[in-house]
């Protein structure tokens, strides 16, 4: 199995993602109330918000921005230290789109050395201290400000890690394809 993602990474303006200081530190879990990513990435350019990664109803996995180079305009002020994740969703979450989140967050736990560690409901957190201090690494947006996103989603099942076997390591993203397809061609004309 592969964790296919797809580059987008040129879908918000670099003012709206600003160059990262230092690694992400926790993860900020969002619901897009939105019937499609290119729906998305329309409401958060219009209010001049971003996001890194967005997970739609069939699981896909859609990268707004690298999230070791940039961080997006999602959690207030703790966008330096987060890395935003929205469902496209109006409210109900499909089986595939939850594995994929689960997929995605296993990976990126990993490789920003984020705990797997979501937070209570109904807790906020204003500080990276306070987050820090709880072992936290996955947030709801309403974890972080007065709001019901990301709704109903079942966030408790992002911090059941996946096996490597299982979460599928190799990204089959856009750019290795090109890569691919421009060997193959190569390789034809010898």
């Amino acid at each position: 199995m592969t964790m296919e993602i797809i580059d987008q990474t040129q879908a918000f303006p670099l003012s709206d993602t600003p160059p990262r200081t230092s690694p992400p530190r926790f993860i900020v879990i969002h619901y897009s109330l939105t019937h499609s990513p290119l729906q998305t990435v329309n409401v958060l350019r219009g209010k001049n918000l971003s996001t890194h990664f967005e997970v739609d109803q069939q699981g896909r996995i859609h990268q707004y921005v690298d999230p070791a180079l940039r961080y997006t305009l999602h959690g207030l002020k703790l966008n330096k230290h987060s890395i935003g994740i929205d469902m496209t969703s109006m409210g109900k979450f499909s089986a595939a789109q939850i594995a994929g989140a689960r997929r995605l967050v296993t990976y990126l736990c990993r490789r920003f050395n984020i705990p797997q560690v979501v937070a209570p409901d109904k807790v906020r957190y204003t500080t990276m201290a306070q987050i820090e201090s709880a072992g936290l690494g996955i947030l709801r947006h309403r974890n972080l400000r007065p709001t019901s996103c990301p709704g109903n989603f079942p966030i408790a099942v992002l911090a059941d890690p996946l096996s490597d076997r299982l979460a599928g390591w190799q990204i089959a993203g856009l750019a290795t394809a090109a890569i691919l397809a421009a060997w193959l061609i190569t390789k034809d004309r010898r």
